[in-house]
């Protein structure tokens, strides 16, 4: 994928081990200790320039903000980390906004924050991947102003139009056929499926889809973008 701004592609410890890097990479695997006060999965060695990605996929209750803090500032200085994403994910909880507060204030490499938790805090916010019948600039609004590294997906959406109104469900890793029509302010291919009492829509976006995507999204405050390599790689 080439375009301007540049898109970090998030690898887990197996990936990373076996897959050629490009110019940006994240590791994805450091998450909150299930037996201890701060992370587990800490990578024993990376490659240098990367994004070191933290998930709450363990809960953070009972962490050591602190204790989380100075395992990033001492992993981000060994390993010579470009940036760290707290991709808290699991909204409402005192104890992650905390150690985002303290992890935040403590690095001196740009730390982005998910936007259940980046509102109070200095910092870019990961925002959620914009679906394809939303315009980006509608999505992006509430945080206009900030720092936005967007989150990138193939995810299409399905919605079924019939006489009792409208259904929206997921595409997971849609790809839009070679007769799919384009749409260039949703930046997004659509098919249309008419039967006897309903429209179907089926959207997705291409590779094409997400670099015009981005092109659109900078004028709105969009500095990286941020995916899987499964997904996108």
């Amino acid at each position: 994928m080439s375009m301007e701004i540049p898109v970090f592609l998030a690898f887990t410890a197996a990936e990373l081990s076996s897959r050629p890097l490009g110019a940006h990479w994240g590791y994805l695997g450091c998450r909150f200790s299930a037996s201890g006060l701060g992370l587990g999965n800490i990578p024993r060695s990376l490659p240098e320039g990367g994004m070191l990605i933290v998930t709450d996929s363990t809960d953070a209750a009972r962490h050591d903000p602190a204790l989380v803090t100075g395992t990033l500032l001492a992993l981000t200085e060994t390993f010579r980390c470009e940036s760290v994403l707290l991709d808290f994910q699991k909204p409402g909880n005192p104890e992650a906004l905390s150690i985002a507060q303290a992890v935040v204030a403590g690095l001196s490499c740009p730390v982005g924050v998910s936007e259940h938790y980046a509102e109070t805090l200095p910092c870019p916010v990961l925002v959620s991947p914009i679906p394809p019948d939303i315009l980006p600039q509608e999505h992006l609004q509430p945080w206009s102003g900030r720092e936005i590294w967007l989150e990138l997906s193939r995810e299409g959406r399905q919605i079924h139009v019939d006489g009792k109104g409208s259904r929206y469900s997921p595409l997971p890793h849609h790809t839009p056929t070679e007769t799919a029509l384009y749409d260039g302010e949703l930046c997004c291919h659509y098919e249309i499926r008419l039967r006897e009492d309903s429209i179907c829509f089926s959207l997705g976006r291409t590779y094409e889809d997400l670099t015009a995507l981005l092109e659109k999204a900078k004028h709105h405050g969009v500095t990286r973008g941020v995916g899987l390599w499964q997904e996108l790689g």
